[in-house]
């Protein structure tokens, strides 16, 4: 690691976050937060609603408020955020800026508020190779999991001889497209006479299924995934702004990241090739292809305890290693401030290793 003596001064993060508005979102930006106070104290992040953020920006006390980056981190289509007010007040200073954008494509046609951010960074990329009109000044960055929220020891799960004391678990809003690929999951898994399947979510119970109530934080779902035999990671579909170009998401959410951190096993929809550059199908995160090939596959899981214990292994080291909220943070460093980027990369590094050697580092909830 990069001696103290060595190191350039703190990179001051002015990070404004529309997700903090929002009960449900507001693990994200708490998960970027706690990663940049990983850093051994050379990241100094300051996360805001967007409106203080703004009041900081327009304050004249010019000593107080210095920033060698300003990060508007949330949704592009907040009516209630001062997006574009961000991006002036901070280019009067002679901050840098950045927009990252937590909700692409699904609010696409709202992209264009960030046009006065110097950079523009897609939580998806698919979005990203579509913001055309940016040139070089857009990059893609996906969500993450968070290590300090969502990490859990695997636990062996009972064999297959009690499966009927196991649970399918998947949490998510009951879009369209879910609510036909579990009706198809459930009518196939029932007649199996498997493990019970389990949903926690808004509009589930009314559909007729067993629900749980939606958890009231990021530790209580971590701890849903943890004990669920299997979790099904499902597709999103539902678009808030997204009617120009009709774009496809290609890039999965922190939730798979959070569910991998917890230990979970996980089988995953397919809807882009672009999975597997997160996980491997085969050893850590299986893909299907429809609701009858999750429900075979899940059985056949549950048939072979052995099998489902190293895929929620090789998962969780997987996104120790490459999917953290640090390891996004590194690169969003190397995007915006470069030279910075070695000091930075040196610590993540090391952070990383100690995770993937230590089991100290795992935290009982």
């Amino acid at each position: 690691m990069t001696s103290r003596d060595s190191r350039g001064p703190p990179i001051r993060i002015l990070c404004a976050s529309s997700l903090l508005e929002h009960p449900l979102n507001q693990h994200i930006s708490h998960g970027l937060q706690r990663a940049a106070s990983r850093f051994n104290n050379l990241i100094d992040l300051k996360m805001m609603q967007p409106s203080f953020a703004l009041a900081e920006l327009v304050d004249t006390d010019q000593e107080r408020h210095e920033a060698d980056l300003v990060l508007y981190f949330g949704s592009s289509a907040s009516g209630a955020a001062p997006i574009e007010a961000i991006g002036a007040a901070a280019r009067r200073r002679g901050f840098p800026t950045a927009f990252w954008a937590t909700d692409d494509p699904f609010e696409f046609d709202f992209a264009n508020r960030a046009d006065g951010y110097d950079f523009y960074l897609s939580n998806d990329r698919n979005a990203a190779a579509n913001i055309v009109w940016r040139a070089n000044t857009v990059s893609y960055l996906p969500l993450a999991g968070s290590y300090d929220i969502a990490l859990r020891r695997v636990q062996p799960k009972p064999d297959s001889s009690a499966t009927s004391n196991q649970f399918i678990f998947f949490c998510g809003t009951a879009y369209q497209s879910r609510r036909i690929f579990l009706s198809e999951f459930a009518a196939r898994f029932q007649d199996k006479h498997g493990p019970s399947l389990l949903l926690a979510g808004a509009d589930w119970e009314e559909l007729g299924y067993k629900t749980i109530a939606a958890p009231h934080n990021a530790s209580e779902l971590a701890n849903l995934y943890s004990q669920a035999g299997l979790v099904l990671y499902l597709h999103r579909s539902h678009n808030v702004g997204n009617a120009r170009f009709r774009l496809a998401s290609t890039t999965p959410g922190p939730r798979v990241f959070d569910a991998a951190l917890s230990g979970a096993a996980q089988i995953a929809e397919f809807f882009s090739f672009e999975i597997e550059q997160f996980f491997d199908p085969v050893s850590e995160v299986p893909l299907v292809w429809s609701a009858m090939h999750a429900a075979d596959l899940a059985m056949e899981l549950f048939n072979e305890p052995s099998r489902l214990l190293k895929l929620r292994q090789a998962a969780q080291r997987r996104a120790v290693a490459d999917h953290t909220w640090e390891n996004r943070l590194a690169r969003l460093i190397k995007v915006t401030l470069p030279d910075r980027f070695s000091e930075v990369k040196a610590i993540l590094n090391k952070l990383t290793a100690e995770r993937l050697t230590a089991p100290e580092h795992y935290v009982e909830h």
